[in-house]
């Protein structure tokens, strides 16, 4: 027997295989029904006859979608969805026995159906997944099933073209009955895991209803527009081939053939691209980008379809799309959900899948009886010209939802609960560490940097270049700092000199961002982005907080995206004297953090910090906060969200050098503990701490207590 509910790590691996079986049984029972409901409609009523067919489905399916959102926002789907998938199984029973009684009835009643049934379980089905994947995870998971459904799409053509003309079409019925009777056991198994959520227990709580979750998000209101056009689109697409179709062939075997290889032909290139392009293709031009391409296909191929109206061209033309459809467009639709919170997701998705698919086949039926009132003669001419107008819309719906995409992850990183579930673990401490140090070369080196004492006093008349070197001397810096700062603007220009010259001592340099940032202007802003290429870590860690810390101030002066990102790629490139990856940041840096100073015991990575602090830059810190703070958390929803915002927001040449940015948090890690970390580290977190000492309460990089100048 199995739990009644699994959690996020029990028997986790086995979700996918099984999901993977459920979708191939899945999309080859839709593949073969849509091939037995075309054939035994067209082979019972008249072409023309299938607008009405198309806007009577519609009108169930959007009539089915409002209680259906309701019972999956109660029960939730991975209850619900097993339930419609036995309920269907009777139906497909009902109608075999049937079938050789009233054909004509069993052409209706199969043809609404399927239209009302395969939306709601197919969204259902993936309802379930995508509550079970964390945004960033998804794009793997989801296309593996995807892939299964789409090699059950190439067996269902097939299927149904044996069966049709061996046995004849009402055994295909019984067929899909069992198939439906699987896939609800199955699907019931999956629903047994533990949804992921980034919702606190008081949100999850909540109840809306579908329409009210829809306009109470913007995001929702999107996705439905995109449904509604998308599926105004596929009416006219439809009636081509259909149209086409039967005026070639007369019998229901001569249909059922050409249909059946018709879906076996776009079932086997669907498998290739989902195989082969589809993750590719997403990964690297982004959901909506990558989605856009399914329009942009009705666009080349039916303005060959004006040029040369044949059956060919229709077959083309649907064919091609269908394959795009099935694929990128699909995987990227569900894809969009992911980011949703659960009280969103559960009541919208079937209003948006099945009530704006419904209201779509409506509204495009509409139009089809439209085109062929008003131009019986050249009908094919033009539907196809109307599903390119549509293609039009929809490409410009998409480049907006690409965007509302990247909105949604920041609203759930900057409004999720996220402290409840940061890894802070205790402080890092170097003291009790029982790894074998080399002292005889940390004291060498402390040696070298000068150990702290009094302060001699500085001169007033000393000129600020008397001052600048003095801060090469520990025993002279902090008096020459206090000098720098009372001399205000006027040092502007030899601190800056200073802090380009690469062969200042690096002891002077960590002075300079902090007396810097007390005179800022454009000029010093650039000058503490410069160092990204070419300084010592340390200084550019202090100069990327004091650069931020300015901008807050300063708004007006905040650097164009662009000059963001090339001192992210400086940083980047500059990896060869950057710290390990793990190399942790200890307490005496938390109080001058732009990011987590108020997480003293979280062992955050300071690389990893220092670069989301210069994308604070252009994101702001509030949203680079969030991304650190999710990319610690335990909960796999949040690390999800973040790294899926951080691969859907950074250029191409970024997200390929992010991972050893990421280094342990890619595979979930927590930040080692000083009994685990290397030697090296420790030696650099003493030598750290040494360094603030020598520059002494009060002069570190920023000094934010003093609100001076």
């Amino acid at each position: 027997m199995f739990r009644a509910v699994m959690t996020n790590d029990q028997n986790r691996s086995w979700m996918v295989p099984f999901a993977s079986v459920a979708a191939f049984v899945m999309l080859a029972q839709l593949v073969a029904g849509r091939a037995t409901r075309e054939a035994l409609f067209l082979a019972n009523f008249e072409a023309d006859d299938l607008p009405y067919a198309m806007a009577a489905a519609g009108v169930l399916s959007v009539a089915g979608s409002i209680p259906a959102a309701k019972a999956l926002a109660h029960f939730g789907p991975g209850r619900v969805v097993p339930f419609f998938f036995a309920l269907s199984t009777l139906l497909f029973t009902v109608e075999w026995l049937l079938a050789h009684r009233a054909p004509h009835f069993v052409a209706v009643m199969l043809y609404l159906h399927l239209a009302a049934a395969s939306t709601l379980l197919v969204s259902g089905f993936w309802a379930i997944l995508n509550e079970r994947f964390d945004p960033h995870s998804a794009k793997g998971g989801l296309a593996r099933v995807a892939s299964f459904a789409t090699a059950g799409g190439m067996l269902g053509g097939l299927l149904s073209e044996r069966i049709g003309v061996l046995f004849g079409l009402d055994m295909t019925l019984i067929v899909m009955a069992g198939m439906h009777g699987f896939c609800a056991l199955l699907v019931g198994w999956i629903g047994r895991f533990e949804a992921l959520t980034t919702e606190a227990p008081a949100q999850e709580e909540s109840e809306l209803s579908g329409l009210g979750a829809i306009r109470s998000a913007p995001y929702l209101k999107l996705l439905v527009a995109t449904t509604v056009t998308f599926a105004i689109l596929d009416a006219p697409l439809d009636f081509a081939i259909r149209a086409g179709a039967a005026g070639e062939f007369d019998s229901g075997k001569e249909l059922i053939r050409f249909f059946g290889f018709y879906y076996t032909a776009v079932g086997v290139a669907t498998f290739l691209m989902q195989t082969t392009l589809t993750q590719k293709v997403i990964a690297r031009f982004g959901i909506g980008t990558a989605m856009a391409s399914m329009p942009v296909m009705v666009v080349v191929t039916g303005g060959a379809a004006l040029i040369s109206p044949v059956l060919a061209a229709f077959v083309a033309l649907r064919g091609t799309t269908s394959v795009l459809t099935n694929s990128v467009y699909r995987t990227g639709f569900e894809l969009l959900y992911t980011p949703l919170p659960l009280r969103l997701k559960r009541p919208a998705k079937p209003v948006v899948d099945v009530g704006g698919d419904g209201l779509g086949d409506v509204l495009g039926a509409g139009l089809v009886l439209a085109i062929i009132s008003a131009w019986p003669v050249g009908q094919l001419v033009g539907v196809t010209a109307a599903a390119i107008g549509l293609a039009f819309v929809l490409i410009w719906l998409l480049i907006r939802l690409q965007r509302a995409y990247r909105e949604q992850l920041t609203e759930n990183l900057e409004g999720g609960n996220l402290q409840a579930v940061v890894v802070d673990g205790p402080a890092p401490d170097v003291t009790h560490s029982h790894i074998q140090l080399d002292r005889s070369a940390i004291r060498a080196r402390l040696h070298e940097m000068g150990l702290p004492g009094s302060p001699s006093q500085v001169s007033e008349e000393g000129s600020t270049s008397e001052w600048i070197q003095a801060l090469s001397d520990s025993t002279r810096a902090q008096g020459a700092a206090q000098g720098l700062r009372e001399k205000g603007v006027a040092a502007r220009g030899p601190l800056l000199e200073a802090l380009a010259d690469s062969d200042r001592p690096d002891l002077a340099k960590l002075f300079l961002p902090g007396l810097l940032e007390r005179i800022p202007d454009a000029s010093v802003l650039e000058g503490l982005l410069s160092t990204m290429a070419k300084d010592d870590f340390e200084v550019r860690f202090r100069s990327a907080r004091a650069a931020v810390r300015i901008v807050q101030k300063h708004t007006e002066l905040t650097p164009a995206a662009e000059r963001v990102l090339e001192t992210v790629r400086d940083e980047l490139r500059n990896s060869g004297v950057a710290p390990p990856v793990e190399s942790v940041s200890v307490t005496e840096d938390r109080t001058e953090s732009v990011l987590i100073s108020d997480y003293p015991n979280l062992p955050v990575a300071r690389r990893l910090e220092h670069v989301l602090t210069l994308l604070a830059l252009e994101c702001g810190t509030d949203l680079m906060r969030s991304v650190l703070l999710g990319l610690y958390s335990e909960n796999p929803a949040f690390l999800g969200n973040a790294l899926e915002y951080l691969d859907s927001s950074l250029p191409e040449d970024l997200r390929r050098e992010f991972p050893e940015v990421l280094g342990g948090r890619l595979q979930r890690l927590q930040s080692p503990t000083a009994r685990e970390r290397a030697a090296r580290d420790v030696e650099a977190e003493l030598l750290r701490q040494a360094q603030t000492r020598i520059l002494g309460p009060g002069f570190g990089p920023g000094d934010p207590k003093d609100e001076s100048n």
